[in-house]
C-alpha cells in the first residue's frame, strides 16, 4: 500500500515540502516510489518518517534516510 509523505526539497531558497508516494516497510522505514526519487545523486529511496505539525495540520516528514 503507498502513502503520502513529505520530503523536504534542498536549494529552493526557502522551506519547501513535496508530497511523494511511499511504501511502508517494517520497522517504521519506508520506500519512496522510484518514480519519486528525491535525491538523484545518491538514489535514496529507504527514509525514516515522522508525523509532524505543518501549517496546523499533522503530516508524516521524511526525516532522515534509513539506508
Amino acid at each position: 500500500m503507498k502513502y503520502i509523505v513529505y520530503v523536504k526539497l534542498m536549494n529552493e531558497g526557502s522551506v519547501a515540502w513535496r508530497p511523494v508516494q511511499a511504501i511502508c516497510l517494517p520497522g517504521g522505514l519506508y520506500q519512496i516510489a522510484e518514480d519519486n526519487i528525491y535525491d538523484q545523486e545518491n538514489k535514496t529511496s529507504i527514509v525514516v518518517v515522522e508525523e509532524q505539525v505543518r501549517s496546523g495540520e499533522a503530516v508524516p516528514v521524511v526525516v532522515t534516510s534509513g539506508a
